[in-house]
Protein backbone atom coordinates (compact mmCIF):
# COMPACT_ATOMS: atom_id res chain seq x y z
CA UNK A 1 0.00 0.00 0.00
CA UNK A 2 1.68 2.96 -0.94
CA UNK A 3 1.55 6.13 1.98
CA UNK A 4 -0.14 8.96 0.97
CA UNK A 5 2.43 12.10 0.96
CA UNK A 6 2.36 14.03 4.40
CA UNK A 7 2.04 10.82 6.19
CA UNK A 8 4.34 8.16 6.94
CA UNK A 9 4.88 4.62 6.87
CA UNK A 10 6.74 4.54 10.22
CA UNK A 11 3.39 5.67 11.94
CA UNK A 12 4.00 7.06 15.60
CA UNK A 13 6.58 5.03 16.44
CA UNK A 14 9.34 7.18 17.98
CA UNK A 15 11.78 4.58 17.98
CA UNK A 16 10.77 3.80 14.11
CA UNK A 17 11.45 7.05 13.62
CA UNK A 18 14.96 7.69 15.58
CA UNK A 19 16.32 4.67 13.25
CA UNK A 20 15.12 6.09 9.84
CA UNK A 21 16.69 9.73 11.35
CA UNK A 22 20.03 7.75 12.16
CA UNK A 23 20.64 6.74 8.19
CA UNK A 24 20.23 10.42 7.12
CA UNK A 25 22.35 11.56 10.73
CA UNK A 26 24.97 9.07 9.75
CA UNK A 27 24.84 10.36 5.55
CA UNK A 28 25.14 14.00 7.12
CA UNK A 29 28.37 13.30 9.08
CA UNK A 30 29.97 11.45 6.33
CA UNK A 31 29.54 14.00 3.86
CA UNK A 32 30.45 16.54 6.40
CA UNK A 33 33.46 14.57 7.73
CA UNK A 34 34.97 14.17 3.45
CA UNK A 35 38.57 15.68 3.00
CA UNK A 36 37.56 17.18 0.20
CA UNK A 37 34.43 18.73 1.61
CA UNK A 38 36.41 20.06 4.99
CA UNK A 39 39.14 21.74 2.30
CA UNK A 40 36.28 23.49 1.13
CA UNK A 41 34.87 25.09 4.37
CA UNK A 42 38.31 25.98 5.03
CA UNK A 43 38.73 27.69 1.60
CA UNK A 44 35.97 30.12 1.91
CA UNK A 45 36.74 31.54 4.84
CA UNK A 46 39.33 34.50 5.05
CA UNK A 47 39.95 37.85 3.60
CA UNK A 48 40.29 37.08 0.83
CA UNK A 49 39.27 33.39 0.70
CA UNK A 50 41.79 30.24 -0.23
CA UNK A 51 39.28 29.68 -3.33
CA UNK A 52 38.42 31.53 -5.96
CA UNK A 53 35.96 32.05 -9.10
CA UNK A 54 33.39 29.06 -10.09
CA UNK A 55 34.91 26.87 -7.43
CA UNK A 56 34.53 29.79 -4.77
CA UNK A 57 30.71 30.21 -5.90
CA UNK A 58 30.20 26.19 -5.84
CA UNK A 59 31.24 26.02 -2.47
CA UNK A 60 29.82 28.21 -0.56
CA UNK A 61 26.85 27.25 -2.06
CA UNK A 62 27.78 23.30 -1.03
CA UNK A 63 28.21 24.37 2.42
CA UNK A 64 25.20 26.26 2.69
CA UNK A 65 23.71 23.58 1.77
CA UNK A 66 24.69 21.19 3.86
CA UNK A 67 24.52 23.71 6.92
CA UNK A 68 20.69 24.22 6.32
CA UNK A 69 20.67 20.26 5.85
CA UNK A 70 21.99 19.93 9.44
CA UNK A 71 19.62 22.29 10.18
CA UNK A 72 16.49 21.03 8.71
CA UNK A 73 17.80 17.36 10.14
CA UNK A 74 17.91 18.90 13.80
CA UNK A 75 14.47 20.69 13.41
CA UNK A 76 13.32 17.01 12.93
CA UNK A 77 15.22 15.38 14.93
CA UNK A 78 13.91 17.81 17.68
CA UNK A 79 10.56 16.61 17.22
CA UNK A 80 11.29 13.02 17.12
CA UNK A 81 13.05 13.76 20.32
CA UNK A 82 10.03 15.29 21.49
CA UNK A 83 7.88 12.08 20.65
CA UNK A 84 10.02 10.12 22.38
CA UNK A 85 10.29 12.01 25.12
CA UNK A 86 6.17 11.67 25.53
CA UNK A 87 6.04 8.14 24.68
CA UNK A 88 8.53 7.21 27.36
CA UNK A 89 6.56 9.16 29.99
CA UNK A 90 3.76 6.30 30.12
CA UNK A 91 4.32 2.49 30.58
CA UNK A 92 2.18 2.17 27.48
CA UNK A 93 0.36 3.08 24.89
CA UNK A 94 -3.39 4.57 25.94
CA UNK A 95 -5.10 5.88 23.46
CA UNK A 96 -6.15 9.67 23.88
CA UNK A 97 -3.37 9.66 26.26
CA UNK A 98 -2.43 13.47 26.71
CA UNK A 99 1.29 11.62 26.61
CA UNK A 100 0.17 9.77 23.25
CA UNK A 101 -1.55 12.59 21.68
CA UNK A 102 1.96 15.48 21.93
CA UNK A 103 3.37 11.67 20.19
CA UNK A 104 0.94 12.42 17.15
CA UNK A 105 1.52 16.42 17.13
CA UNK A 106 5.19 16.08 17.50
CA UNK A 107 5.44 13.33 14.56
CA UNK A 108 2.87 15.02 12.56
CA UNK A 109 2.46 19.23 13.13
CA UNK A 110 3.97 20.54 10.54
CA UNK A 111 7.46 22.12 10.92
CA UNK A 112 7.91 25.80 9.81
CA UNK A 113 10.68 26.42 7.28
CA UNK A 114 11.92 29.92 6.95
CA UNK A 115 13.58 30.65 3.46
CA UNK A 116 17.17 30.68 4.64
CA UNK A 117 16.20 27.22 5.69
CA UNK A 118 15.56 25.91 2.61
CA UNK A 119 17.68 24.34 -0.41
CA UNK A 120 16.95 26.25 -3.48
CA UNK A 121 16.39 22.80 -5.38
CA UNK A 122 14.01 21.82 -2.64
CA UNK A 123 11.14 24.44 -2.82
CA UNK A 124 10.01 22.87 -5.82
CA UNK A 125 9.50 19.45 -4.37
CA UNK A 126 8.24 20.44 -1.18
CA UNK A 127 5.54 22.47 -2.98
CA UNK A 128 4.89 19.53 -5.13
CA UNK A 129 4.93 17.10 -2.06
CA UNK A 130 2.25 19.58 -0.35
CA UNK A 131 0.10 19.84 -3.17
CA UNK A 132 -0.47 15.71 -2.95
CA UNK A 133 -1.16 15.54 0.70
CA UNK A 134 -4.70 14.69 1.43
CA UNK A 135 -6.96 17.60 1.92
CA UNK A 136 -8.00 16.91 5.52
CA UNK A 137 -4.25 16.75 6.86
CA UNK A 138 -3.24 18.54 10.00
CA UNK A 139 -2.34 21.21 9.44
CA UNK A 140 -2.92 22.92 6.42
CA UNK A 141 -0.43 21.31 3.62
CA UNK A 142 -0.91 24.63 1.07
CA UNK A 143 2.12 26.02 0.26
CA UNK A 144 2.77 28.72 2.43
CA UNK A 145 4.65 32.75 1.45
CA UNK A 146 7.70 32.61 -0.17
CA UNK A 147 9.08 33.56 3.20
CA UNK A 148 8.74 30.20 4.55
CA UNK A 149 6.91 27.24 4.32
CA UNK A 150 4.93 24.30 6.50
CA UNK A 151 6.49 20.97 5.83
CA UNK A 152 4.81 17.65 7.57
CA UNK A 153 7.59 15.74 9.47
CA UNK A 154 7.26 13.01 7.04
CA UNK A 155 7.81 15.04 4.11
CA UNK A 156 10.76 16.56 5.53
CA UNK A 157 12.30 13.19 6.28
CA UNK A 158 11.39 12.12 2.85
CA UNK A 159 13.16 14.82 1.14
CA UNK A 160 16.12 15.13 3.62
CA UNK A 161 18.01 12.40 1.81
CA UNK A 162 17.52 13.19 -1.69
CA UNK A 163 19.10 16.72 -0.69
CA UNK A 164 22.06 15.17 0.68
CA UNK A 165 22.36 12.88 -2.46
CA UNK A 166 22.09 16.59 -4.60
CA UNK A 167 25.31 17.88 -2.16
CA UNK A 168 27.13 14.94 -2.58
CA UNK A 169 26.62 14.96 -6.40
CA UNK A 170 28.34 18.43 -5.85
CA UNK A 171 31.06 17.34 -4.09
CA UNK A 172 31.97 14.81 -6.28
CA UNK A 173 31.42 17.22 -9.39
CA UNK A 174 33.98 19.50 -7.97
CA UNK A 175 36.47 16.61 -6.63
CA UNK A 176 36.41 15.30 -10.13
CA UNK A 177 36.97 18.67 -11.77
CA UNK A 178 40.45 18.84 -9.42
CA UNK A 179 41.23 15.31 -10.13
CA UNK A 180 40.96 16.03 -14.00
CA UNK A 181 42.42 19.54 -13.81
CA UNK A 182 45.84 17.33 -12.47
CA UNK A 183 45.54 14.72 -15.54
CA UNK A 184 44.95 17.08 -18.07
CA UNK A 185 48.55 19.18 -16.52
CA UNK A 186 50.13 15.63 -16.53
CA UNK A 187 48.77 14.45 -20.07
CA UNK A 188 49.57 18.11 -21.48
CA UNK A 189 53.09 17.85 -20.44
CA UNK A 190 53.39 14.54 -22.41
CA UNK A 191 51.66 15.67 -25.36
CA UNK A 192 54.29 18.79 -25.51
CA UNK A 193 57.42 16.26 -24.94
CA UNK A 194 56.29 14.29 -27.64
CA UNK A 195 55.49 17.38 -29.73
CA UNK A 196 58.79 18.97 -29.23
CA UNK A 197 60.90 16.06 -29.61
CA UNK A 198 58.67 15.38 -33.23
CA UNK A 199 59.72 19.24 -33.85
CA UNK A 200 63.39 19.18 -33.23
CA UNK A 201 63.52 15.98 -35.54
CA UNK A 202 61.59 17.58 -37.97
CA UNK A 203 63.53 20.63 -37.83
CA UNK A 204 61.11 22.83 -36.99
CA UNK A 205 63.29 24.52 -33.70
CA UNK A 206 60.29 25.57 -30.66
CA UNK A 207 57.01 25.76 -31.49
CA UNK A 208 55.40 29.35 -30.50
CA UNK A 209 52.39 27.41 -29.76
CA UNK A 210 54.34 24.87 -27.07
CA UNK A 211 55.53 27.79 -25.58
CA UNK A 212 52.63 29.58 -25.13
CA UNK A 213 50.87 26.30 -24.09
CA UNK A 214 54.17 26.15 -21.08
CA UNK A 215 53.34 29.73 -19.71
CA UNK A 216 49.72 28.32 -19.82
CA UNK A 217 50.01 25.57 -17.54
CA UNK A 218 52.13 27.44 -15.45
CA UNK A 219 49.47 29.63 -14.58
CA UNK A 220 46.94 27.09 -14.69
CA UNK A 221 48.81 25.35 -11.94
CA UNK A 222 48.80 28.23 -9.55
CA UNK A 223 44.87 28.58 -10.33
CA UNK A 224 44.21 25.05 -10.12
CA UNK A 225 44.44 24.71 -6.19
CA UNK A 226 42.46 28.17 -5.50
CA UNK A 227 39.71 27.28 -8.52
CA UNK A 228 39.94 23.39 -10.12
CA UNK A 229 36.95 24.33 -11.92
CA UNK A 230 37.70 27.44 -13.72
CA UNK A 231 41.57 25.75 -14.13
CA UNK A 232 39.24 22.96 -16.20
CA UNK A 233 37.05 25.51 -18.44
CA UNK A 234 40.86 27.35 -19.12
CA UNK A 235 42.22 24.09 -19.88
CA UNK A 236 39.65 23.61 -22.26
CA UNK A 237 39.02 27.09 -24.46
CA UNK A 238 43.35 27.80 -24.06
CA UNK A 239 45.79 25.42 -24.16
CA UNK A 240 43.46 22.00 -26.31
CA UNK A 241 43.56 25.05 -29.20
CA UNK A 242 47.57 25.50 -28.97
CA UNK A 243 48.15 22.32 -28.38
CA UNK A 244 45.91 20.76 -31.75
CA UNK A 245 47.25 23.97 -33.87
CA UNK A 246 50.63 22.63 -32.53
CA UNK A 247 49.87 19.45 -33.42
CA UNK A 248 49.06 20.28 -37.00
CA UNK A 249 52.04 22.30 -37.33
CA UNK A 250 54.07 18.97 -36.76
CA UNK A 251 51.76 16.24 -39.12
CA UNK A 252 51.93 18.80 -41.80
CA UNK A 253 55.91 19.40 -41.67
CA UNK A 254 55.64 15.25 -41.09
CA UNK A 255 53.70 15.05 -44.26
CA UNK A 256 55.68 17.11 -46.25
CA UNK A 257 58.99 15.24 -44.97
CA UNK A 258 57.27 12.23 -46.01
CA UNK A 259 56.58 13.31 -49.09
CA UNK A 260 60.04 14.51 -49.56
CA UNK A 261 61.39 11.29 -48.40
CA UNK A 262 59.35 10.03 -51.33
CA UNK A 263 60.45 12.13 -54.20
CA UNK A 264 64.26 11.46 -53.02
CA UNK A 265 63.91 8.04 -52.99
CA UNK A 266 62.19 8.55 -56.28
CA UNK A 267 65.38 10.64 -57.32
CA UNK A 268 67.45 7.64 -56.34
CA UNK A 269 65.78 5.02 -58.71
CA UNK A 270 65.88 7.81 -61.48
CA UNK A 271 69.47 7.99 -60.79
CA UNK A 272 69.98 4.44 -61.07
CA UNK A 273 67.50 4.18 -64.90
CA UNK A 274 69.36 6.72 -65.95
CA UNK A 275 73.12 5.22 -65.15
CA UNK A 276 71.57 2.14 -67.27
CA UNK A 277 70.35 4.07 -69.65
CA UNK A 278 73.20 5.51 -70.43
CA UNK A 279 75.15 2.42 -69.95
CA UNK A 280 72.88 0.60 -72.75
CA UNK A 281 72.92 3.65 -75.38
CA UNK A 282 77.12 4.09 -74.84
CA UNK A 283 77.75 0.68 -75.55
CA UNK A 284 74.89 0.09 -78.67
CA UNK A 285 76.82 3.42 -80.15
CA UNK A 286 80.17 2.08 -79.65
CA UNK A 287 79.39 -2.22 -80.26
CA UNK A 288 76.62 -2.00 -82.76
CA UNK A 289 78.59 -1.13 -85.69
CA UNK A 290 81.46 -3.34 -85.19
CA UNK A 291 78.81 -6.47 -84.22
CA UNK A 292 75.74 -6.54 -86.93
CA UNK A 293 75.37 -4.80 -90.06
CA UNK A 294 73.71 -1.44 -89.23
CA UNK A 295 73.29 1.92 -90.53
CA UNK A 296 75.27 4.09 -88.80
CA UNK A 297 73.09 6.90 -89.30
CA UNK A 298 70.23 4.89 -87.39
CA UNK A 299 71.56 5.37 -84.48
CA UNK A 300 71.36 7.84 -81.64
CA UNK A 301 74.67 9.71 -79.78
CA UNK A 302 74.16 8.85 -76.35
CA UNK A 303 72.67 12.55 -74.38
CA UNK A 304 74.33 12.38 -71.30
CA UNK A 305 78.10 12.78 -70.78
CA UNK A 306 79.73 10.55 -67.66
CA UNK A 307 80.96 14.04 -66.31
CA UNK A 308 76.42 15.12 -66.20
CA UNK A 309 76.07 11.73 -64.56
CA UNK A 310 78.51 12.26 -61.99
CA UNK A 311 77.25 15.61 -61.03
CA UNK A 312 73.76 14.51 -60.79
CA UNK A 313 74.88 11.56 -58.41
CA UNK A 314 77.12 13.94 -56.09
CA UNK A 315 74.31 16.29 -55.87
CA UNK A 316 71.82 13.79 -55.20
CA UNK A 317 74.51 12.25 -52.70
CA UNK A 318 74.79 15.69 -50.42
CA UNK A 319 70.67 15.96 -50.84
CA UNK A 320 70.39 13.06 -48.89
CA UNK A 321 73.11 13.47 -46.33
CA UNK A 322 71.10 17.45 -45.75
CA UNK A 323 67.89 15.54 -45.14
CA UNK A 324 69.47 12.30 -43.02
CA UNK A 325 70.92 15.75 -41.00
CA UNK A 326 67.39 17.26 -40.66
CA UNK A 327 67.90 19.96 -43.00
CA UNK A 328 65.02 18.47 -45.43
CA UNK A 329 63.34 21.54 -46.14
CA UNK A 330 66.92 23.36 -47.34
CA UNK A 331 66.70 20.44 -49.94
CA UNK A 332 63.35 20.64 -51.17
CA UNK A 333 64.31 23.31 -53.56
CA UNK A 334 67.69 21.77 -54.70
CA UNK A 335 65.79 18.51 -55.21
CA UNK A 336 63.36 20.17 -57.37
CA UNK A 337 66.20 21.77 -59.73
CA UNK A 338 67.56 18.15 -59.37
CA UNK A 339 64.60 16.99 -61.20
CA UNK A 340 64.10 19.55 -63.78
CA UNK A 341 67.37 18.25 -65.33
CA UNK A 342 67.40 14.72 -64.54
CA UNK A 343 64.38 13.75 -65.72
CA UNK A 344 63.76 15.15 -69.51
CA UNK A 345 67.72 13.24 -69.42
CA UNK A 346 66.55 10.02 -68.46
CA UNK A 347 63.63 10.07 -70.95
CA UNK A 348 66.43 11.07 -74.12
CA UNK A 349 68.58 8.78 -73.19
CA UNK A 350 66.13 6.27 -72.59
CA UNK A 351 65.38 6.54 -75.96
CA UNK A 352 69.04 6.58 -77.25
CA UNK A 353 69.47 3.13 -75.43
CA UNK A 354 65.97 1.75 -76.91
CA UNK A 355 67.85 2.43 -80.31
CA UNK A 356 71.54 1.85 -80.11
CA UNK A 357 70.66 -1.09 -78.36
CA UNK A 358 68.54 -2.66 -80.33
CA UNK A 359 70.12 -4.21 -82.53
CA UNK A 360 72.62 -5.86 -79.73
CA UNK A 361 69.41 -7.08 -78.28
CA UNK A 362 68.09 -8.90 -81.50
CA UNK A 363 71.53 -10.71 -81.85
CA UNK A 364 71.62 -12.08 -78.45
CA UNK A 365 67.32 -13.21 -78.44
CA UNK A 366 68.36 -15.22 -81.61
CA UNK A 367 71.67 -16.47 -80.38
CA UNK A 368 69.37 -17.75 -77.43
CA UNK A 369 66.38 -18.51 -79.47
CA UNK A 370 69.02 -20.84 -81.73
CA UNK A 371 69.93 -22.26 -78.70
CA UNK A 372 66.52 -23.62 -77.02
CA UNK A 373 65.55 -24.54 -80.40
CA UNK A 374 68.91 -27.42 -80.73
CA UNK A 375 67.77 -28.53 -77.32
CA UNK A 376 64.06 -28.70 -78.37
CA UNK A 377 65.54 -31.00 -81.14
CA UNK A 378 67.47 -33.33 -78.69
CA UNK A 379 64.30 -33.58 -76.54
CA UNK A 380 62.12 -34.44 -79.64
CA UNK A 381 65.14 -37.38 -80.70
CA UNK A 382 66.74 -35.83 -83.90
CA UNK A 383 70.08 -36.26 -84.58
CA UNK A 384 73.11 -33.33 -83.86
CA UNK A 385 75.96 -35.28 -85.41
CA UNK A 386 76.99 -35.23 -88.63
CA UNK A 387 76.22 -38.29 -90.98
CA UNK A 388 73.93 -39.61 -88.47
CA UNK A 389 70.33 -40.25 -88.75
CA UNK A 390 67.45 -39.45 -91.28
CA UNK A 391 67.26 -37.07 -94.54
CA UNK A 392 65.06 -34.57 -91.89
CA UNK A 393 67.49 -34.84 -89.33
CA UNK A 394 70.31 -34.48 -91.59
CA UNK A 395 68.61 -30.82 -93.39
CA UNK A 396 67.82 -30.35 -89.78
CA UNK A 397 71.68 -30.25 -88.76
CA UNK A 398 72.75 -28.05 -91.94
CA UNK A 399 70.00 -25.49 -90.95
CA UNK A 400 71.24 -25.19 -87.79
CA UNK A 401 75.02 -25.23 -88.81
CA UNK A 402 73.95 -22.23 -91.53
CA UNK A 403 72.23 -20.36 -88.76
CA UNK A 404 74.82 -20.66 -86.14
CA UNK A 405 77.38 -19.81 -88.75
CA UNK A 406 75.65 -16.48 -89.89
CA UNK A 407 75.33 -15.53 -85.54
CA UNK A 408 78.75 -15.87 -85.42
CA UNK A 409 81.92 -13.71 -85.43
CA UNK A 410 84.73 -15.77 -86.86
CA UNK A 411 87.24 -12.42 -86.44
CA UNK A 412 86.77 -9.28 -84.10
CA UNK A 413 85.85 -7.07 -88.06
CA UNK A 414 83.11 -9.87 -88.68
CA UNK A 415 79.54 -8.36 -88.64
CA UNK A 416 76.25 -10.40 -88.45
CA UNK A 417 73.68 -9.80 -90.73
CA UNK A 418 70.48 -9.82 -88.38
CA UNK A 419 67.93 -10.31 -91.41
CA UNK A 420 70.07 -12.44 -93.09
CA UNK A 421 70.51 -14.65 -89.62
CA UNK A 422 66.33 -14.54 -88.65
CA UNK A 423 66.25 -16.04 -92.06
CA UNK A 424 68.05 -19.03 -91.43
CA UNK A 425 67.04 -19.04 -87.82
CA UNK A 426 63.15 -19.18 -88.80
CA UNK A 427 64.25 -22.05 -91.35
CA UNK A 428 65.65 -24.62 -88.90
CA UNK A 429 62.62 -23.50 -86.04
CA UNK A 430 60.49 -24.46 -89.31
CA UNK A 431 62.46 -28.03 -89.13
CA UNK A 432 62.44 -28.74 -85.62
CA UNK A 433 59.73 -26.63 -84.00
CA UNK A 434 57.11 -25.33 -86.11
CA UNK A 435 54.70 -23.96 -83.59
CA UNK A 436 57.77 -21.50 -82.45
CA UNK A 437 57.62 -19.59 -85.78
CA UNK A 438 55.71 -16.05 -85.74
CA UNK A 439 52.03 -16.80 -86.54
CA UNK A 440 51.99 -20.78 -86.42
CA UNK A 441 48.75 -21.97 -85.08
CA UNK A 442 48.54 -23.77 -81.69
CA UNK A 443 48.73 -26.94 -81.95
CA UNK A 444 45.52 -28.91 -81.29
CA UNK A 445 44.85 -30.91 -78.46
CA UNK A 446 42.59 -33.67 -79.17
CA UNK A 447 44.03 -37.20 -80.72
CA UNK A 448 44.24 -37.38 -84.56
Amino acid sequence: MTTPPGTSSLGNDPDRWQRELADVAGDITSLDGDPQYEDLERGIVGKPPALAGDTLKRAESLVCAVHVLFRQYSLLNDRVNRAKAARDSVPRWVPGHPAMREVERALSDPIELTSDQLLPDQMGDLLLSLRRSPSDATPASAPAPPSHLQVPPAVLLTALPSGIVRARQELDSIRAASDEVATMATRTRITMRDLAGKAATLGLGVLPELASVRATVADLDAKAAADPLGARGDFEAKVRPLLEEADRRVSAAQAERAALGERLQAARETMQQLSVAHRRSSQGWKEAPRRVVIDPTTLRAPVATDAQLADLDQLLNRLEAMVAAGSWREASGPLQAWWRDAQPLLDAESEAARINSGPLDQLALLRGRLTVLRTVARSNGMSVMAGAGSPEEAAALAAYRAAERALSRPTLESRVNLARATVLVDRYAALVDPQSLPGAAPASLEPQ
